[in-house]
C-alpha cells in the first residue's frame, strides 16, 4: 500500500536554520521541497554569506581530496547494497586537511612512480615488438653488436608510413648523395601498412644522416634515453630485462602506498561521511526561504511520522521552531511515494517499480502481484521436482548474494514463492520430472495429469477462468480509482468494459448451452450498452476506437491461454526426455534424459517468470495502474552510491492520465 504523505512547513528563527537542518538530517523523516514551489508571500532565498559560501567550497574540496585518497586504497569505492544508517558526528575539517596535506607529497610521489611504471611497460612493450621485427630484416645485426661498435658504425630504425617500395629507393638515392657508398639500408613490410627500415652508417656522419632524415620527413623510431646508445639487439635485451623487473617494482610501490594510506583509511572514510553530511546540510540552506528574522523550510513527511517529527523539533528547539501542516489537496499528485506492504509482499515491490513507481494517490498493486505471479508461475511449471530444485536455487542465491544486493534478495524470495506454488501444482497435476513420478511410483494427480489426452480442454478453460478474473479485477480497480478521484469519463469507460465482458461471456455461455437461448437477447443488449459506454469518452473517435477496444478485451482474456500452453510444452518435453531414457544403451538414455530435463528446468526458471510478468504489466496494469511517481527519499538517507537525497523539484501542473479510459 501507499503510505499517506503530508506536506509540512518548518518555521523558526533565522539564526537556527543550520541547526534545524542538521537535526532534520539526523532524523531522516522528511524530504525537503524547494520553497520556490511553495506559494509563500514575502519569502526570499536566504542571503548567502561569504563565510558560508567559503565554508561550503572548502568542504567540497576536502571531500574531493578524501574521495581521491580513499579510491587509491581500493577498498572504499564499491557501492553499498542498502541504505546505511549514517549518524553524523563531529569532525575537525582543519585537522583532517592538515593530515591530508602532510601526506600528500609522499602519496603523490608513490602514485607518480606507479603510473610511470605502467606507462613505461606500455611504451617498452611496443618498442620490443617493433625492434624484433626490424632485427628480422637484418639477422646479422644480432651477431655484429660489438663489431659495429668497434667499426664506429651506428644503426637507426625507420618506419615509412607507406607500402610503396619505391619510396625506399628514393631514400637510398638521397643517402648516396650524402654518404656515397658508406651505408646499408634494408627494408621489409611491418604491421599497420608501413615499411620498416634499418640504416647502418658511420658514426661520424650522424649529423648529416639526421639532417637528411629530418629534411625528408622520415619518421624515426627514437628510443628512450636509457637505450639510445645501445644497438638494436642490445636494446631489445635491455628492454626485456626491464619488463621482467616491472611486476616486482609495481608490487613494492603499491605495498608502500597501501602502508601509507592504510593507517588512515578508516579514519578518513568516517571523516568523509561526516563532512559530506555537513556539506549536504549547507547545500540544503539554498532550498529554504527566509525573511529578515525567520526561515521557512517545506518538506514531505509520512503522515504517521508527523507526531514524531513535531516531538523531535520541540524537544530540541522548544518554541523557537514551529511545525505547520500544509495539507495537500485531494488530487495533489506531487507527493513522493513510499510503499509499505505486509512482509510476504515486500519482495515483490521491486517488480512493481521495475515497471514504474505508482503515482501518489493511486493504487499500489504489490499485494496483488505477490498473489498472482507465484500462482501463475506455479501453474505453468507444475512439477514437484522442478519446483524443489528451483526452490533450492532461490534459497542458495539468497544466502550467498542476498546481502550484496536488495534486488537479488527480493528476486530470490519471489522465485522461492513461485517454486512453492510449482510444488503445490505438481501435487495437483501428479507430476515429478514429467510423468516419471507416475511411471515409477504411481504418483496420483489430485486433479488430472497434464499429459493425458483429455486434459487439454480443462487446462485451457482453467487458464481462461484465471484470465477473466484477472482482467475483471483490473477493470474493477480502475473503476474504483476513477470514482474515488471523481474522474467521470474513465469511470464510465471502465463500467462499459465490464459490461462488454459480461455480454461476451453471456454469448459464449449461450453458444455452449451453459445458458438457455432466452439469455441471448439480454447478453447482446448488455454488450451493446457496454460498448457505447466504453466508446463515449473518445467522442467521435469512439466509432473507431470502440470496436478496437472490443477486440482488445477479447485479446486480453485469450492472452492467458499461455498459462496452459507454456505448462503443456514443459510437461511434454519432460515426457519426451523420459521416453528417450529407455531407448538405446541405458547410459546414453540417462545422459540424454538428464540433458533434456536440465534444459527444461532452465526454461522453467525463465519462461514462466517472463510470461507471468507480461500478464501483470500488459493485461492487468493497463486497466488501472497510474505511473509517474517518484520514490520518497528522506533528507539524510543515503542511496546505493552513497549520495544523499536531493530536494523535491518544483511542482509542475499535470493532467491526470488514466489508462484504459
Amino acid at each position: 500500500m501507499l503510505v499517506p504523505m503530508t506536506k509540512v512547513r518548518i518555521i523558526g528563527r533565522r539564526e537556527r536554520l543550520e541547526e534545524v537542518l542538521e537535526h532534520l538530517y539526523s532524523l531522516r523523516l522528511v524530504e525537503l521541497v524547494d520553497v520556490e514551489a511553495e506559494p509563500l508571500p514575502a519569502v526570499d532565498r536566504p542571503s548567502g554569506s561569504e563565510e558560508r559560501t567559503e565554508r561550503r567550497e572548502r568542504l567540497r574540496l576536502l571531500v574531493a581530496e578524501l574521495d581521491g585518497l580513499l579510491d587509491l586504497t581500493g577498498g572504499d569505492g564499491a557501492p553499498v547494497a542498502e541504505e546505511i544508517p549514517f549518524e553524523p558526528h563531529e569532525v575537525d575539517p582543519e585537522g583532517v586537511r592538515a593530515e591530508v596535506r602532510a601526506l600528500a607529497p609522499r602519496v603523490d610521489e608513490l602514485t607518480a612512480r606507479i603510473q610511470a611504471l605502467f606507462a613505461e611497460e606500455v611504451v617498452v612493450g611496443r618498442y620490443i615488438g617493433l625492434l624484433r621485427h626490424l632485427l628480422e630484416i637484418v639477422p646479422e645485426l644480432r651477431l655484429l653488436d660489438t663489431e659495429l661498435a668497434a667499426l664506429r658504425l651506428g644503426t637507426i630504425a625507420l618506419v615509412l608510413n607507406t607500402e610503396d617500395a619505391s619510396v625506399v629507393e628514393l631514400l637510398r638515392e638521397e643517402l648516396r648523395g650524402t654518404l656515397g657508398a658508406r651505408f646499408l639500408l634494408v627494408s621489409a613490410p611491418v604491421e599497420g601498412g608501413a615499411l620498416g627500415c634499418v640504416l647502418i652508417f658511420p658514426l661520424d656522419a650522424r649529423a648529416e644522416v639526421h639532417e637528411l632524415l629530418g629534411r625528408q620527413r622520415v619518421r624515426q623510431v627514437p628510443l628512450p634515453d636509457a637505450y639510445r646508445d645501445l644497438s638494436l639487439r642490445a636494446s631489445v635485451e635491455a628492454m626485456e630485462a626491464r619488463l621482467r623487473a616491472h611486476p616486482g617494482e609495481v608490487v613494492a610501490a603499491r605495498a608502500e602506498l597501501d602502508a601509507v594510506l592504510g593507517a588512515h583509511s578508516a579514519e578518513w572514510s568516517s571523516a568523509r561521511d561526516a563532512l559530506t553530511a555537513r556539506l549536504e546540510q549547507l547545500d540544503a540552506v539554498r532550498w529554504t526561504g527566509a525573511t529578515r528574522r525567520a526561515f521557512v523550510a517545506a518538506a514531505w513527511v509520512p503522515r504517521h511520522e508527523l507526531a514524531r517529527l513535531g516531538d523531535a523539533l520541540v524537544g530540541r528547539f522548544g518554541g523557537e521552531v514551529v511545525l505547520e501542516e500544509a495539507s495537500a489537496g485531494r488530487r495533489d499528485t506531487s507527493a513522493p511515494v513510499l510503499l509499505r506492504n505486509a512482509r510476504p509482499a515486500r519482495p515483490f515491490e521491486f517488480l512493481v517499480r521495475l515497471y514504474d513507481d505508482p503515482r501518489a494517490r493511486s493504487l499500489d498493486p504489490t499485494g496483488l502481484v505477490a498473489l498472482f505471479i507465484p500462482l501463475m508461475f506455479g501453474l505453468m511449471v507444475g512439477d514437484v521436482v522442478y519446483g524443489a530444485v528451483l526452490l533450492a536455487v532461490a534459497l542458495v542465491v539468497r544466502a550467498r548474494l542476498g546481502a550484496r544486493s536488495p534486488v537479488v534478495r527480493d528476486g530470490s524470495l519471489a522465485l522461492a514463492a513461485g517454486s512453492v506454488c510449482a510444488i503445490a501444482f505438481g501435487v495437483v497435476y501428479g507430476e515429478a520430472l514429467g510423468d516419471l513420478g507416475e511411471r515409477a511410483f504411481g504418483m496420483p494427480a489430485l486433479w488430472r495429469h497434464r499429459d493425458d489426452a483429455d486434459a487439454l480442454e480443462p487446462l485451457l478453460l482453467f487458464a481462461l477462468a484465471i484470465g477473466t478474473a484477472h482482467v475483471v479485477l483490473g477493470y474493477v480497480l480502475g473503476l474504483w480509482q476513477s470514482w474515488r478521484d471523481r474522474y467521470v469519463r474513465p469511470a464510465l469507460a471502465h463500467v462499459g468494459s465490464l459490461l462488454v465482458l459480461a455480454g461476451l461471456f453471456g454469448l459464449a455461455a449461450v453458444a455452449t448451452e451453459r445458458l438457455p437461448g432466452a439469455a441471448l437477447g439480454p447478453a447482446v443488449a448488455v454488450g451493446i450498452v457496454g460498448l457505447v459506454l466504453a466508446s463515449a469518452p473518445h467522442g467521435r473517435l469512439g466509432l473507431v476506437l470502440g470496436p478496437l477496444e472490443l477486440v482488445g478485451m477479447i485479446g486480453n482474456v485469450l492472452s492467458y491461454l499461455r498459462l496452459a500452453a507454456v505448462g503443456l510444452a514443459s510437461v511434454y518435453l519432460a515426457v519426451v526426455a523420459n521416453e528417450l531414457a529407455t531407448v538405446g544403451p541405458i547410459w546414453m538414455g540417462v545422459v540424454v534424459a538428464a540433458f533434456l530435463h536440465a534444459l527444461n528446468l532452465a526454461l522453467a526458471g525463465f519462461t514462466p517468470a517472463i510470461q507471468a510478468l507480461r500478464l501483470q504489466y500488459v493485461e492487468f496494469f493497463s486497466k488501472f495502474f497510474v505511473g509517474g511517481g517518484r520514490a520518497f527519499r528522506p533528507f539524510g538517507a543515503r542511496d546505493g552510491s552513497g549520495r544523499a537525497a536531493r530536494p523535491a523539484p518544483a511542482a509542475v501542473p499535470t493532467t491526470p492520465v488514466r489508462t484504459g479510459a
